[in-house]
């Protein structure tokens, strides 16, 4: 998700589709390309933040926060503290 992308619902209808099976998304993104923050981790409840890493790094930092966090706002796009579905 780190890229653009299709929407995260029209992507789990293809899988769906393709390999005839019903998908539910356990981690739900948070934005995607440039505005990718991290991934929302719908078992625990949890917003696993990524920080950017310099091209060529193995792996980016990561902050896990819960959704009731204060510092989301000024973390995350408008709109994006939200709890998806």
């Amino acid at each position: 998700m780190d890229r653009p992308a299709r929407e995260p619902l029209q992507l789990l209808g293809e899988i769906e589709e393709v390999l005839g099976i019903g998908a539910y998304p356990m981690n739900w993104p948070i934005g995607d390309g440039s505005d990718f923050r991290g991934v929302f981790d719908r078992r625990e409840h949890h917003l696993h933040l990524f920080d950017r890493a310099e091209r060529g790094e193995r792996a980016a930092p990561v902050t896990v926060v819960g959704p009731e966090d204060p510092s989301l706002e000024s973390i995350l796009p408008a709109g994006a503290a939200r709890t998806p579905p």
